[in-house]
């Protein structure tokens, strides 16, 4: 049985290889693989490089952790991927050329000439916004227009916030859009840790549980 903060990494996971293009996931067992997630990967048509390893791709993966979510909503509990009982995944981000997986959580993926800098979290979209827009209005403008936005996705219930931003990589105007998500990932992790702590329940909320590689 998969426990409620695995199955969050996962659906953050799921849901951040589905909507920045490029980013590619791995699902691992004491750090042998178990899935490949990305472009180009597809679970009917397995890729003999990988010596035998399942891939999907992130639709197909999105649709795959979705749907475990909604069986645990409604109170199922099963084996995700074929998973003995107390066997948790470990999940680790790649990102594609010119893009960044940071540890916390916040990673990069370039776009049609200009950078997108996102994080998940499973705060829903309707206590994270209010949160992000208290934030916003007391933060300052940031360069050149760009702006703080938030993307729900209904299946896997995961809030997107992200910066789509023309700052290229290492200056002063890039540390500023990461300063502003930086703050908004700490203002939405200490909101799930109080609701947990009053609920008794796991949120499944962890930044740092998909790792680089």
């Amino acid at each position: 049985m998969i426990s409620d903060a695995s199955l969050g990494s996962l659906r953050v996971a799921a849901t951040l290889v589905h909507s920045l293009p490029g980013l590619r996931a791995g699902v691992r067992v004491a750090g042998d693989p178990l899935l490949e997630v990305g472009p180009g990967r597809d679970a009917d048509r397995p890729d003999p490089g990988l010596g035998g390893v399942r891939t999907c791709s992130p639709c197909q993966f999105r649709a795959a952790v979705g749907h475990a979510h909604q069986r645990t909503l409604d109170g199922e509990r099963f084996s995700f991927l074929g998973l003995p009982r107390g066997v948790e995944p470990e999940i680790d981000l790649a990102a594609p050329t010119g893009g960044l997986v940071r540890a916390g959580g916040i990673h990069r993926v370039p776009v049609a000439g200009r950078w997108w800098w996102a994080f998940g979290c499973t705060l829903h979209v309707d206590q994270a916004r209010p949160l992000g827009q208290e934030l916003a209005d007391g933060w300052p403008d940031l360069p050149a227009g760009d702006q703080l936005r938030l993307r729900w996705d209904p299946l896997t219930q995961v809030t997107v916030a992200y910066v789509e931003t023309s700052a290229h990589p290492g200056t002063a105007h890039e540390a500023e859009v990461l300063e502003l998500l930086d703050s908004l990932l700490a203002r939405w992790a200490v909101h799930e840790l109080v609701a947990s702590l009053e609920t008794g329940a796991d949120t499944g909320f962890d930044p740092d549980a998909t790792r680089r590689r």
